[in-house]
């Protein structure tokens, strides 16, 4: 048997320490890491007067209307949408080091990062037939032929279906072009122009 422990001391002045995305596979290797920080939503870190939730919200962020993280048991992200407005919530992964993004002398030390797989899963509640929702990547890149001064940005959309009321998982693979390497990607939950409220879970990208 494989016993996996989390193991802390007593906390000092209220610290503690959130431990996350662990995982354990049978084979050679790992297949791929989740990028994604909190993707799933679940708010496990405690203090001696319950639940807080200072971690989602430090990974994801959001200004707009009707935009709720971590707001049900197990954790999920709702969003509330509305006619005529996009609404979404979003986190920004650092894929290549600024020092070695910045760092266009030496561009051998650049790692390039050629396929991603960007999934995830989303519940709506209601049955109106217009609008849509899914999972966005906006993928900001530097091209190894250019002198360095300008970003290259990259966008993939993958929807939902729009006309099922029940749990959905999409899933895309995301092909960065060849001599193209990234610096960041933004992955966002969205909901654009619809009336009913769409729950996310299980976000995940990786390499």
């Amino acid at each position: 048997k494989i016993v996996i422990e989390a193991i802390g001391g007593s906390p000092v002045n209220g610290a503690q320490i959130t431990i996350e995305d662990v995982m354990l596979e049978l084979g050679i290797g790992a297949s791929a890491y989740n990028l994604i920080n909190m993707g799933h939503f679940d708010e496990s870190s405690t203090t001696s007067t319950g639940v807080v939730s200072s971690e989602l919200t430090s990974y994801w962020q959001s200004t707009d209307n009707g935009v709720g993280i971590g707001v049900t048991v197990g954790g999920s992200l709702k969003i509330t949408g509305a006619v005529g407005e996009t609404r979404k919530a979003s986190q920004t992964v650092k894929v290549l080091p600024d020092e070695l993004w910045l760092d266009y002398s030496t561009p051998s030390t650049l790692t390039p990062a050629n396929f991603f797989l960007l999934s995830g899963l989303a519940y709506k509640v209601g049955n109106s037939p217009a609008g849509t929702f899914g999972l966005s990547a906006k993928i900001t890149c530097y091209n190894i032929s250019d002198d360095g001064t300008s970003n290259h940005i990259i966008e993939e959309y993958i929807p939902f279906n729009n006309t099922i009321s029940d749990v959905q998982y999409v899933s895309q693979l995301i092909t960065i072009p060849a001599g193209y390497f990234v610096n960041r990607i933004e992955v966002s939950c969205v909901s654009s122009n619809l009336v009913d409220t769409v729950y996310f879970d299980n976000i995940s990208l990786t390499r």
